[in-house]
This record gives C-alpha cells, structure tokens and sequence, in this order.
C-alpha cells in the first residue's frame, strides 16, 4: 500500500494570538491549491485562547496541531518542520 504525501505543507508558529490564528487557519480552509496540502501549527506555550481555537480546528484532517513549551518562534518553527 502507498500512501499519498502531501504536495505542500503549511507550517504557521504562533504564541498567543488566537483571534488571528482563526482568521488565517479559515483563509487557509478556503484555499482552492490544486494540490494536495497539509497545515501544521505549532502553539508556542500560548496562554490565551490559542489551544481552544486549535481543537476547534483539529477536526479537519488537513490541520496537524502541536504545542510546547514557550522557547520561541524559531524553536516552534524548527519542531514543526
């Protein structure tokens, strides 16, 4: 059995910026990419709202989610990749 990869992903790093973090995983939901693609987001130990929009979210196969704890955008970035 082969499995089909994604052709793209997506990766976005955020840290406590849930009301944009919605915005930008809608617009990506409503992307028309011809090819397949993936969206991974990496919470970088959010303290607000982040984790509650990201289970909203984590319904749609497309969006992989993930957190750790607070050590950057890069770190979050890196771990994701």
């Amino acid at each position: 059995m082969t499995r089909k990869w994604p052709n793209t992903s997506i990766i976005i790093a955020t840290y406590n910026n849930c009301d944009a973090l919605r915005q930008t995983l809608e617009g990506m939901l409503k992307l028309e990419y011809p090819n397949r693609h993936e969206i991974i987001v990496a919470n970088d130990g959010s303290t607000d709202k982040t984790k509650k929009v990201l289970r909203e979210f984590s319904k749609f196969n497309k969006i992989k989610t993930f957190s750790i704890k607070h050590s950057g955008v890069c770190k979050a970035r890196n771990t994701a990749i």
